[in-house]
């Protein structure tokens, strides 16, 4: 895989976005703009958390996330799922400040999808095209493993594989039938392949602050 750091150039994701994106789903999108005091609350989790190690890779937490949202505005992909890239981990971090979340044989946090989703909404006030995805990116996960089976040895790390054991395996027919009807399971796709190739050893694409504000959360 190329250097992360060659592909992107932070901050033009706004006006990228903006050029790509029609008026009528940008103004859909608006509901997922947090409060100031939230994006403060936000940005003082990975400044105490995002060191630390991410789950059996050989990256920190803040290098995943800086690269996953690099990703996914590299894909021109509008401002709340570039959001989500960056925030699809924050229930790891939450298990790191003393939540009261369960352990996965150190792999972070059981269940991070759900809760890190559910913090981001009831105390940052993000929206939902923001956390619907991040709290279904564990699904997106199981669903691949059951659609394309070959997606497990091929796109997995070995700590995602292991992880994707402890969080149930593979879907069942009746479990991916339902993941489709959820409004946003594509995006929870989107944000999945970019989870997965946000693994890269050293890179930092850009600043925090340079994703938060591709993510449409400018100072």
């Amino acid at each position: 895989m190329a250097r992360l750091v060659t592909r992107f150039r932070p901050l033009r994701a706004v006006r990228v976005a903006a050029i790509a994106v029609p008026r009528s789903v940008i103004i859909g999108m608006e509901a997922h703009y947090a409060r100031g005091e939230g994006m403060d609350k936000l940005k003082a989790l990975f400044r105490e958390h995002g060191e630390s190690e991410y789950i059996g890779e050989d990256v920190s937490q803040l290098e995943h996330a800086l690269q996953a949202a690099a990703w996914a505005e590299t894909a021109m992909e509008p401002p709340h799922l570039i959001m989500a890239a960056l925030c699809h981990d924050v229930g790891h971090l939450l298990l790191l400040a003393g939540h009261d979340l369960e352990a996965m044989e150190g792999l972070g946090a059981h269940k991070h999808a759900v809760a890190g989703a559910e913090w981001l909404e009831n105390e940052i006030g993000l929206g939902k095209d923001v956390t619907d995805p991040i709290g279904l990116h564990v699904a997106a996960k199981r669903y691949k493993a059951y659609k394309t089976p070959r997606y497990v040895q091929s796109q997995l790390s070995p700590a995602s594989q292991r992880t994707l054991e402890l969080q149930g395996g593979p879907m069942s027919r009746e479990e991916a039938i339902q993941f489709e009807q959820h409004p946003r399971y594509q995006d929870a796709l989107r944000l999945r392949a970019y989870d997965n190739a946000a693994k890269v050893k050293g890179d930092k694409p850009w600043t925090l602050e340079e994703a938060l504000a591709a993510g449409g959360h400018q100072e």
